[in-house]
């Protein structure tokens, strides 16, 4: 971490010095230049000279081959050069080779002539200072590629922040437009985990089908048998087919995934090269590194930042002595991964047209990558989406865009390795998404981290992979990972396919039993009407609108009755299960000046229910004094009358239901935010019984009611008892709350019994509450 960090301070404080606009190598060509321009270039020659530093460290160019550009420019006798001269005079070496300096022919278009970085006007001191920093790292032993990574990964929201600069606004580094489009450098183990399970499956699965073994006898070399024979052709058959494989990561930032795909083709490579040594046919390691970039590896991203940066870790993995660099252009390119129209984006991209020879073949065979989330759209984006797409909701998210997307990009039978938030499994806006993943492609495995994977991200990432085959009687592994320990189990998909329902990975094969019979149920939204409480303040909200002053005064919430305009209000804190707890000490001015006052209709019933908004489970308890509830609560009312709001209350409270919430519906026990949404209750599932069982289910909870409501007159008149009272009042206490224990005991028992559990389901469910 200290190297990231050191190596990224000194990259930055090159690229902050030569960009200064007040230091000296302001000159003629210089002032000619816009600065954003300015700043793109100098992340330019950036990354020359770390290209330099790096292969100097790994005997690409000559060692101190910086320091031998110092010392030429300290020679010149006549000083008419600038150390920037001779810079150039390496640069345009290494693209073009020159023998008298030792250089090999290092092209690829990162040294191609740039004749705007070659007019800049650099002071030598600058330079060589600046320089100086960076070629005091060792790059063959402290700094791998993938370091590199963390370092470029880092510098892209350090140009945007330059960027920022040069534009004189506001720049805050949570709200960078690198964040705002979702994008955090994702770590080594993560990008090595999705690679070999999605192109490591399919070389596992090829591997398979071809019965390759992992080791390879030949008698004779010179004379094979018709076995050895055969054998050696499956060998180059694989190998073969390994060069037509197609891995893209839609969204590449810079290059993380497509450095692992490298390495694992490079080791599979290594495997077969192995495996036909024994057959005295040989092939050179550097070759299968031009192939793999030449055939195998795709990439595109938006930021044209990151693409040269990819290109870059890709040139500084693959480079070898007196070898031109790969021509990236053609694989790795900038464009917008989702728009296709270059009337709604300039950057629009045409996958067809950009990478022809592979929808010449069907398509990709491997998608991989950290889809942006969260990313900020406009308007025209969102339309085109909302036109284009088709499972696009209410709540747009540009990662959920990708998972179409790329399905679309890929052959039949191939894979998506994607790592991504898991919101898309419970949100009540991702049903359609839901739809399309659960029947339209095969989930092999899910894997959920009980920690943040990004360090800087603010939502739970899982790494989810899917294959372009149809989920015929599929079995999902689903693993539950700590720091320390991992745990998995297994899920039918046919479970998952239930309308867009909300997906639990929690849920085992038991789960799923206990969940089938339940759902033989009438769904709560279907016989009650549920609605949110009233919200008091928002600015521009309310007649007339509310300004900041109400909103920071809140005058139309008081502890004490200001006037007949003030009704009892009910918020979450003043109730629990089966009591409220307000004391004429909580008011509300009820009217149309309220942000969303709701109908007063919706409180002044007879009788309703209300429960608790910010919990981890359900806390619901029975209202008959007309309270006004705040939007930190739900009302449930019944105004058909056709069920009994207590016997609904009765099963709302019980454990089986709170269990079915937690680890059915949202399973977000323990969370510090928890909430439970309206579309949650709106599916819970209610079965009816017998006029005189459910009048058994009436009766114990209007015990409890009442128990509950005599507890509370015991406590406040406590202090104010004489001893002996005190007694009597705390035995009295005691047997009334253990008599609300039995009854709750009753109702739960009662309702296992109303849905059909047997014995062993009772232990799950109870083990779980």
């Amino acid at each position: 971490e200290n190297i990231i960090k050191n190596n990224y301070s000194a990259e930055t404080s090159v690229r902050g010095k030569l960009v200064e606009p007040q230091h000296p190598s302001t000159g003629s060509g210089r002032t000619e230049l816009d600065k954003q321009t300015l700043l793109r270039l100098t992340q330019k020659l950036c990354d020359r000279i770390i290209f330099i530093l790096f292969a100097e460290d790994r005997n690409l160019l000559k060692a101190n081959t910086v320091k031998e550009i110092r010392s030429r420019h300290q020679q010149d006798g006549f000083g008419d050069r600038s150390m920037y001269d001779y810079y150039k005079l390496y640069f345009n070496a290494i693209n073009t080779g020159n023998d008298k300096l030792g250089i090999p022919k290092y092209n690829g278009g990162l040294f191609a002539t740039d004749e705007m970085l070659d007019s800049l006007k650099i002071n030598d001191s600058y330079l060589d200072m600046e320089a100086q920093k960076l070629s005091d790292f060792d790059f063959e032993s402290d700094i791998s590629v993938n370091i590199l990574g963390h370092i470029f990964e880092q510098s892209l929201t350090d140009l945007e922040e330059m960027n920022a600069s040069i534009n004189d606004t506001e720049f805050d580094k949570k709200k960078s437009k690198r964040k705002k489009d979702g994008v955090f450098y994702t770590p080594e183990y993560i990008t090595r985990y999705i690679v070999e399970n999605t192109l490591g499956k399919l070389c596992s699965d090829k591997k398979t089908e071809l019965k390759i073994e992992s080791e390879t006898v030949v008698v004779n070399p010179r004379k094979l048998t018709k076995q050895e024979q055969s054998y050696k052709e499956i060998l180059l058959n694989y190998r073969e087919w390994l060069t037509h494989l197609k891995i893209l990561d839609p969204a590449c930032g810079s290059g993380a995934f497509l450095n692992q795909a490298l390495e694992f083709l490079i080791r599979e490579h290594t495997l077969i090269r192995d495996l036909l040594l024994p057959y005295e046919d040989l092939m050179i390691g550097y070759e299968v590194e031009k192939s793999i970039l030449e055939h195998n590896l795709y990439g595109v991203d938006i930021n044209e930042d990151a693409v040269e940066i990819a290109k870059l870790s890709l040139w500084l993995r693959t480079a070898h002595k007196g070898r031109e660099l790969i021509n990236l252009g053609a694989k790795i390119k900038c464009g917008n991964s989702l728009i296709s129209d270059r009337s709604v984006a300039e950057n629009a991209f045409v996958w067809e047209d950009e990478f022809p020879e592979v929808f010449a073949q069907g398509g990709f065979d491997v998608v991989i990558g950290n889809p942006p989330y969260g990313a900020q759209l406009s308007e025209k984006h969102k339309k085109y989406f909302y036109e284009r797409f088709k499972t696009v909701e209410y709540q747009l998210d540009t990662y959920l865009l990708f998972i179409e997307k790329s399905i679309d990009l890929l052959k039949p039978d191939s894979l998506i390795g994607f790592i991504m938030p898991n919101t898309w499994m419970s949100s009540l806006f991702a049903k359609k998404i839901r739809n399309f993943i659960t029947y339209k492609v095969t989930i092999p495995e899910i894997t959920h981290y009980d920690y943040f994977v990004f360090e800087d991200a603010t939502v739970e990432a899982d790494t989810y992979f899917f294959k372009t085959t149809e989920p015929l009687n599929n079995q999902i592994t689903i693993k539950i990972k700590n720091k320390i320990s991992e745990k998995s189990h297994i899920v039918n998909q046919e479970i998952w396919q239930k309308n867009g329902e909300p997906i639990n990975i929690y849920e085992t094969m038991e789960l799923q039993i206990i969940k089938a019979k339940m759902l033989d149920s009438t769904p709560l939204g279907e016989i009650t009407q549920i609605v949110q409480g009233t919200k008091p303040f928002q600015v521009n909200k309310g007649v007339p609108k509310q300004t900041k002053e109400i909103l920071e005064k809140k005058p139309f919430v008081s502890e004490i009755k200001n006037d007949d305009t003030f009704l009892p209000l009910l918020r979450g804190s003043l109730m629990e299960r089966y009591s409220i707890h307000w004391s004429n000490n909580y008011w509300i001015s009820y009217g149309e000046w309220l942000a969303e006052p709701r109908l007063s209709a919706k409180f002044d019933c007879d009788e309703k229910l209300v429960i608790r908004q910010t919990s981890d489970s359900l806390i619901a308890t029975y209202d008959n004094q007309q309270f006004i509830a705040r939007d930190n609560l739900y009302v449930i009312r019944n105004d058909e009358k056709n069920i009994n709001l207590k016997y609904l209350l009765a099963l709302i409270n019980s454990k089986l239901l709170t269990w079915f919430y937690r680890n059915i519906i949202n399973p977000e026990e323990g969370k510090a935010l928890a909430q439970v949404k309206r579309g949650h209750l709106q599916i819970l599932p209610i079965k009816r019984s017998s006029a005189d069982d459910e009048t058994q289910f009436i009766n114990f909870v209007d015990e409890i009611l009442n128990a509950k409501e005599t507890l509370k007159k015991y406590k406040k008149h406590f202090d104010s008892l004489s001893a002996i009272d005190k007694i009597e009042i705390k035995e009295a206490t005691e047997k009334l709350e253990a008599r609300v224990v039995e009854c709750e005991k009753e109702i739960d028992g009662m309702v296992y019994a109303l849905y059909g559990l047997s014995a062993d389901e009772i232990r799950i469910v109870e083990g779980k509450v």
